[in-house]
Parts: structure tokens; sequence; C-alpha cells
């Protein structure tokens, strides 16, 4: 199977098209003469097939339908979409042997420089049926466009589909690139055009120029050559001064104190205690090692708020890197306590690995046992959940605000209250 010879354009809203536009898409006729050229609107679309395309039409939106519209032709019928402000400038048929290809385009200036995106708008092919495009497609199933704060969802379709890219093996090279059959294409091929710097990077390799819509144009002066030196060396580092140098200074400040007090607790105290470079827990923390307990925390483990946590002798602890506490958590390890890296703990969160023994006979004594509680990467925890001696959470797993955990949950799971809420008026009485 092949790429089919069909240029698909989408142009919703019934605006006229620019004569810039008309005589980028004349390109189209001049380099692809046998190809079929395809036009989508709210004739032959059907909007009301998804939400997400739905509620964006009704904000008058338009781009952000294409961006759906588009997926949706392309896995059904396969060929090339372009935005009517690409211009062509070669053929396009050496693309045609593959399962797909895509442009890829620099992003905006950040302090720590301009990352690689892919973008379905500079040029983007693909054979019915890909598994690329479905994997697009599948992010806006169950997509709202219009939020649950009421505010719409102003992600553009870089923002949703170069993390996809990433996943299936996408790297930061600005050079040609093969996923399994589907072409990545570097920067010059489709989107030569730089619009911040508004210089043009056109190469032999070059098939189309994406100017934009003319987007990179304002008749603010000096707004352009902010953005132009924003993309200097000088100019990304004045960036990092203004966003990121006080929360970098906060954060330094956090650890250094953090190390002293835990090479202090482990001098003089615990000397089992084990953590990393960068330790960013709040003062308001309280902790009561034993001395012959094992505690060890990874790189960057955050606290906000109050914090506990406690340890009994031959106890084991281990935070791993990047797990977050919100205000309130509690963690009593008198066993063994293992959580994964990048886990998330919302306010009031319990851990215990231990209960008190009791017997119908004595009552409660004031001696525990201990056992072992485990929870995998990248979980969140939320609200006022409480953790009993014997839970084993998997990986990827959501805990549901006030859930009491006892036993297995498998990873991948979301676990949730089934308590109902009754609403009624209030009765004089």
């Amino acid at each position: 199977m092949s790429i089919p010879k069909i240029i698909h354009y989408c142009w919703f809203g019934g605006g006229p098209i620019s004569p810039e536009n008309r005589k980028c898409m004349e390109s189209w006729k001049k380099y692809c003469p046998d190809y079929k050229i395809m036009a989508w609107n709210e004739q032959n679309f059907d909007i009301s097939t998804n939400r997400y395309a739905q509620q964006a039409y009704a904000a008058k939106k338009y781009a952000f339908v294409s961006d759906y519209a588009r997926l949706v032709v392309l896995y059904e019928y396969g060929g090339i979409y372009l935005d009517t402000d690409v211009e062509l400038v070669r053929p396009l048929d050496e693309l045609l042997e593959y399962k797909g290809f895509i442009g890829m385009e620099h992003s905006v200036p950040t302090p720590y420089g301009r990352t690689l995106l892919v973008n379905t708008g500079s040029g983007v092919g693909a054979e019915p049926g890909c598994e690329m495009i479905g994997k697009m497609l599948a992010s806006y199933r169950n997509a709202a466009f219009v939020q649950e704060t009421g505010e719409p969802d102003l992600r553009t379709c870089t923002q949703r589909d170069t993390p996809l890219f990433t996943k299936a093996g996408l790297q930061q090279k600005n050079e040609q690139q093969e996923l399994d059959g589907f072409l990545v294409l570097p920067t010059d091929c489709f989107s030569p055009f730089d619009y911040v710097t508004e210089r043009m990077h056109r190469t032999p390799r070059t098939f189309g120029i994406h100017y934009y819509q003319g987007s990179w144009q304002s008749g603010d002066k000096a707004n352009r050559w902010r953005k132009r030196f924003k993309c200097t060396k000088v100019g990304r580092w004045c960036m990092w001064l203004r966003q990121c140098s006080p929360r970098w200074l906060r954060e330094k400040r956090r650890s250094l104190h953090n190390r002293c007090r835990l090479q202090w607790k482990k001098w003089f105290g615990c000397r089992g205690l084990q953590f990393g470079s960068s330790i960013l827990l709040d003062k308001e923390l309280k902790l009561r090692l034993n001395s012959g307990s094992r505690v060890t925390l990874g790189d960057r483990v955050e606290s906000d708020g109050r914090v506990s946590i406690t340890t009994g002798y031959s106890s084991r602890l281990n935070i791993g890197s990047g797990v977050y506490f919100n205000d309130g958590a509690v963690i009593s390890c008198l066993g063994k306590i293992t959580i994964g890296e990048n886990t998330l703990f919302g306010p009031g969160v319990k851990i215990f690995d231990n209960n008190h023994r009791f017997t119908r006979e004595e009552g409660v004594s004031r001696e525990c046992a201990a056992g072992c509680i485990t929870v995998g990467r990248s979980c969140w925890i939320a609200s006022d959940v409480v953790l009993l001696k014997g839970t084993d959470i998997g990986d990827n797993c959501v805990i549901g605000a006030g859930c009491i955990i006892r036993g297995k949950v498998p990873a991948g799971s979301l676990v949730t209250r089934s308590g109902e809420q009754t609403i009624r008026p209030i009765e004089t009485r």
C-alpha cells in the first residue's frame, strides 16, 4: 500500500480565501498535476460526530476544527493534507512510498532554547488506516474544546501530537527520522520559513513553504525585534533570568537547608539515612527517624506544608525521585514502605504500614504489628486517602479522594468511592 495521490485541505466558516492563499494552492496543481484536490467544509464533513469539533465550531475557532477534520479524512481516505498557506516548490511523489510522513518546525523561544515540534498543518501524508494517524485521532475521541472551567482548550495540534511522536521514538534532532515506516522530516522540508525570526532557510530538500497565515507579521516593529532577540544566546539568558532564576534560587536555598538538616540527622541519629542531591522538603517537615531504620530519599523529593514521617527500629522507607507530598501527609513506617518515582500525594494522605494488636479477650494493645506497603511509579494518590498495611498499588494508578486502600491494586487502575450524594431543599422545622 502507498499514499494515494490526493491533496486535502479544510476551509470551515465560509469566509473568503485570500489571494495569497489562492497563489499557494495554485502551486499544488503546478507540482502535483495528477493529484486529486479535495476541499472539506461544513457541507461534506459531519462536525456533530465529535464533541471537540462541535464545540470548536460553535466558538468559531475553525483552525481547531481543521486540526481534527484533517486526521479523520487522512485516516479514512489517505493522501496528503496541506494548509491553504503552504506553497509547494517541488513534487511530492518521492514521499508516497512511505506509510506516512510529517514535517517538523521550531517552537517559540524559551529560556532553554527552541524545541522541535511536528505540525500536521505544514504537511502530513498517510496511507488509509495509518496507525500513527489513528493514534493522533484517538486523542480527540473523548476530548472537549470547552473545558470544565468554561475556558476553551487552545492547545495547538503541535502540542497535542508531538508527545505521541516522542513516545514512538522521535528525537530532538533536526534530521530525517523514520518511525516504523512513518517518516518525520526536518524543518527545511515544509517549514523553511521561521515565523519568529522571519528568515528563510530553503534548501534542495524543501518540498513546501508554510507561511503560517502571515501570523508572524506585526505592525509593532519593537515586538518583532524582541522575538528575534529571544532566539539569541543573550536573549535566552535574559529570559532565564526573568522567568526561572527566582524559582531556581528558591529551590537551591531550600535544598541546601534540607541537606544540612538531613546530614545532621544522619550524623547524630539515623545512620541509615540516604538522600539525593536536591531535596525540596518544606520547612514544616517533621522527621522522627529511629536510629535503627533505613531511609532513602531520591532526587527532588518535594513537599508543601506540614508533612510528618516516622520510622521504627529496623524499618525500611524508600521514597523515589520526583515524589511530591501536599500539606498534611503522614507516613508511619514500622515495617517497609516503598514509593515509586514521580508519584503525587494530595493533602491529608495517611500511610500506615502497621496496626495495633487487639484480641477479644484483652482488647487493644499499644504494641503494633508491622507490614509492607508498596506504591508504584507515576501514581496519583488524591486527598484524604488512607493506605493501610498490605497495600500494593501498581504503576500509573489513580486513587480517588477519601478512599481507604488495603490489598492489591493492579497497574493502570482508577479507584473511587461508590457513595452517592443527595441534594434536597431545606425544610422549615
